[in-house]
């Protein structure tokens, strides 16, 4: 694909340094519930590509957030990080939105309004 540079990483304390590196975020977990590296990565505006496990469906709309792909389908994520190394308006597009979707709907200054909706709906 032409890729300059791709690297495996464990878990890191403070990963915004390599998200500030990064054009694109893959997330290929079996199982998951709603990962927050996703929306880390869709906060620093990179084009997510990810299995649609856990909460990632619900975090990610396809095709206009980022791109999900059935678990264990390596293909299909691998076809799909091709296309966005090979479009870059697309993969730009893709990383626009998905930042624009944290900010609207996870944003820390929502957290009390989400918050006070929760404790509603639970002590009806």
């Amino acid at each position: 694909l032409g890729l300059s540079q791709v690297e495996f990483l464990d878990a890191l304390p403070e990963p915004s340094s390599l998200f500030r590196e990064a054009d694109i975020f893959l997330l290929s977990s079996d199982h998951e519930g709603t990962p927050n590296v996703v929306l880390e990565g869709m906060a620093s505006g990179l084009a997510v590509v990810a299995t649609s496990v856990g909460g990632t469906t619900e975090i990610i709309q396809q095709g206009k957030t980022g791109l999900l792909a059935a678990p264990e389908d390596e293909k299909t994520l691998a076809e799909m990080v091709g296309q966005l190394v090979e479009n870059g308006p697309l993969r730009e597009t893709l990383g626009r939105a998905a930042r624009c979707y944290v900010e609207e709907h996870h944003a820390v200054h929502h957290l009390p309004e989400m918050l006070s909706g929760l404790y509603q709906t639970v002590l009806g």
